[in-house]
C-alpha cells in the first residue's frame, strides 16, 4: 500500500497543475547529477514518461482529466517515473500498460518540458512519440483509479482540426504548441523506415522467447504459421530500438496476456541461418515471475490459443509440433534437464552444425 501511496504522490505531483511547465528543451535527459541554468546547477529531483500515442487511423489519445470544481482538461498518457523502472521509455511503456492497457511501437523521444520547483530543483516530463499497436480498456490498472478524489481518467481520441490545431485544452501548454507545430513530422516519425540500409533491416535478427514456469507446468502457446498450425513457446522478433528485455515482456503479453514481472535466467541460445531469416540468433529464458490470466491478444491475430499444461504433457504436445528443428530439438533437451549449463546451438537450414 506504501508503494501505491508513493506512486500516487508522484502522479499528482505532475498532474496537478501541468500547464507549470514552460521551459520546452528539446534533446536527450540531462544528467541526474545536474545540469547548469544560467549560472546555478539545477538537480532533476522529478522525472515524468509521457507518450504522443498515434492510432491507425492519425488520431492523438489523450486522457481527459475531470475533477471536482475544475472546468475539463487534457494529458497526454503517462506519470513519474519509479524506481524500479531501468529506463525513462520502459517506465512510459508500463504507464501505457496502466493507464490504458496499451501497447506501442516506433517509440522515439521527441521533446523535453522542464520546471524549476525549488532552489537547484527541476522536475522533467519527458515526451516519446510512439504508434498504437493495441489498447483494451478492461486491462488498465493503477492506485490513481481507485482514489475518489483523483478525478476521472476518460480516454479520448482527438483529430486535428483543419488548421492544424489541437480543438482540446491539452496541458502543459508548450506540449500542445509543440504537437500542432509538428504533427507531419511525428507521423512520419512512426511510419516504418523504407530507407533502412539492408545491413540493418536484414542479417542479424534477434528474437527472444519465454519458458514460463508455475511450478512443473510451463505455457505454450499455438500460433498459425504458413497456413499450418504450430505449438510452441510465447516469443517473438525484437523491433528497432528495443532492449531485449523490453521484446520478451512485450510478447509474452502479447501472445499470453500474462505479465511478465521479471526476466529469468538466460536457458539457451540458438543460432540459425536460412536464405529467409540469415543470421539469427534465438535467446530463451527461464522465466517464473508472471501474474495475470491467460488471454492472448495478439496485434498480428497470428497466436490463436495458450495454455498452461503439465511438463510431461507439454513436451508431448512439443515433440508433435510441426515447428522447426532449431526451434523444437533445444526446447525440448532443456526440458529434460539434458541441457546442463546455458548451452549454444547452431543450425545452417535446419541442420545442426556441431
Amino acid at each position: 500500500m506504501a508503494d501505491d501511496d508513493q506512486r500516487v504522490r508522484r502522479r499528482r505531483s505532475f498532474d496537478e497543475d501541468p500547464d507549470t511547465y514552460q521551459i520546452a528543451r528539446p534533446g536527450y535527459p540531462p544528467p541526474v547529477s545536474g545540469r547548469r541554468v544560467g549560472l546555478s546547477m539545477t538537480g532533476v529531483v522529478k522525472r515524468a514518461a509521457r507518450a504522443i500515442v498515434i492510432d491507425d487511423d492519425g488520431r492523438l489519445l489523450l486522457i481527459k482529466r475531470t475533477k471536482p470544481g475544475r472546468a475539463p482538461y487534457w494529458t497526454t498518457p503517462g506519470g513519474g517515473v519509479e524506481p524500479g523502472d531501468v529506463s525513462v521509455e520502459q517506465a512510459m511503456v508500463r504507464e501505457l500498460r496502466e493507464e490504458l492497457g496499451a501497447e506501442v511501437a516506433a517509440v522515439q523521444q521527441v521533446f523535453l518540458v522542464s520546471d524549476q520547483i525549488g532552489a537547484g530543483e527541476a522536475a522533467v516530463q519527458h515526451f516519446f512519440v510512439c504508434r498504437l499497436r493495441h489498447l483494451d480498456l478492461d486491462r488498465r490498472h493503477g492506485p490513481e483509479f481507485l482514489e475518489p478524489g483523483s478525478g476521472r481518467y476518460d480516454l479520448d481520441r482527438v483529430v486535428l482540426g483543419a488548421d492544424g490545431e489541437l480543438p482540446v485544452d491539452l496541458k502543459p501548454a508548450a506540449v500542445k504548441a509543440f504537437i500542432e507545430a509538428n504533427w507531419i513530422a511525428l507521423i512520419a516519425a512512426i511510419e516504418p523506415d523504407t530507407t533502412v540500409s539492408a545491413a540493418v533491416t536484414g542479417p542479424g535478427v534477434q528474437v527472444v522467447a519465454a519458458l514460463l514456469w508455475r511450478g512443473d507446468h510451463i505455457v505454450l502457446v499455438r500460433e498459425q504459421r504458413d497456413g499450418q498450425e504450430i505449438w510452441s513457446i510465447p516469443g517473438g522478433g525484437v523491433e528497432r530500438g528495443e532492449l531485449l528485455t523490453e521484446a520478451l515482456i512485450r510478447e509474452v503479453w502479447e501472445e499470453t496476456g500474462l505479465r511478465l514481472a521479471a526476466v529469468g535466467p538466460l536457458a539457451y541460445v540458438v543460432n540459425t541461418t536460412t536464405e529467409r531469416y540469415p543470421s539469427a540468433v534465438v535467446l530463451t529464458f527461464d522465466c517464473a515471475d508472471w501474474d495475470g490470466e491467460i488471454a492472448p491478444r495478439d496485434p498480428d491475430g497470428k497466436v490463436t490459443g495458450a495454455v498452461l499444461l503439465p511438463l510431461a504433457e507439454a513436451k508431448q504436445v512439443l515433440a508433435s509440433s510441426l515447428a522447426s528443428r532449431p526451434e523444437i530439438e533445444p526446447l525440448l533437451v532443456h526440458l529434460d534437464g539434458a541441457g546442463g549449463r546455458t548451452r549454444l546451438w547452431s543450425y545452417r537450414d535446419d541442420h545442426p552444425i556441431y
